[in-house]
């Protein structure tokens, strides 16, 4: 069982997928690929083209408004990671179809390799702590990304109004006292959002390629779906796997009228990084 996609929190999250941080320090070693690792035709020829067309681009932003626009119209399908408490984790890399969580790792990974061999590091960076493979090691919480060592993005929320609310939360914690995950731990974590009515005089404070993490209300959950925060001919827009039956692809929806409804959000700032080559 995993959490996020439009209310239960799917799984694992972002972590940094390029060779630097900040500092110009890597806090990370090769990853160790699995032998029996199978990618199917249409992904190896997608993460071909992708990192081709991109590695001329300038700025972060801009790689990484191309690339996921790309994928625009992906397929949606949930859950489609393998491995749990129980059963032995796999390295899952398939374009053909993504949800909220898998959609923000691959674009993360394209928009900083330069090829096949490159973006599989940095999918392993972005999807598991330490470069394991495993179940423990994925980073199931959005909150993660900015908490978990080692740092991999900023949350910027508090910095975009004084409205922003606080709450403590038991993260994978059900009201019931059961587990979102089995195999993980609870962790207690403050968890910063942005109230929907906030949200208007805050919009020209948020970036292209910002995390955009929707505050999820229920106990043990930091959000409930996750996008990139895209700004065209002046709107901001989500662009998010989106799991709604009208939709069940990736779509772009103006972010002001995304959050009608909704509790608030939480922004995440990627922090700067090198492409792998």
């Amino acid at each position: 069982m995993n959490v996020t996609s439009h209310g239960m929190y799917r799984r694992s999250f972002l972590a940094l997928s390029g060779a630097f941080l900040g500092s110009g320090c890597s806090p990370f070693s090769r990853p160790h690929l699995p032998h029996d690792l199978t990618i199917d035709s249409y992904t190896r020829d997608k993460i071909h083209t992708l990192t081709s067309l991109h590695s001329e681009m300038c700025g972060e932003a801009a790689r990484l408004s191309f690339i996921s626009e790309a994928l625009l119209r992906t397929s949606y399908l949930a859950n489609h990671l393998i491995g749990s408490a129980i059963s032995p984790e796999k390295l899952v890399v398939d374009l053909r179809s993504v949800d909220c969580l898998s959609f923000l790792e691959y674009v993360i990974a394209l928009t900083h390799s330069r090829s096949l061999d490159s973006f599989l590091q940095a999918l392993v960076q972005t999807r598991y702590s330490n470069n394991i493979i495993s179940f423990p090691t994925r980073r199931h919480f959005f909150s993660d990304w900015s908490c978990a060592s080692p740092l991999l993005a900023r949350d910027v929320t508090q910095s975009l109004s004084s409205d922003v609310v606080s709450v403590t939360k038991k993260l994978n914690q059900k009201a019931d006292g059961s587990l979102y995950l089995p195999g993980i731990p609870v962790k207690e974590r403050r968890i910063s959002y942005l109230p929907s009515s906030a949200l208007p005089k805050a919009l020209p404070l948020l970036k292209t390629g910002d995390l955009i993490g929707i505050y999820s209300g229920l106990p043990g959950l930091d959000v409930s779906h996750t996008g990139f925060a895209i700004w065209r001919s002046g709107q901001l827009f989500f662009r998010n796997a989106s799991s709604l039956k009208r939709n069940r692809y990736v779509v772009d929806t103006p972010l002001n009228d995304y959050m009608h409804g909704r509790i608030g959000l939480v922004v995440l700032r990627p922090l700067e990084r090198a492409c792998l080559s």
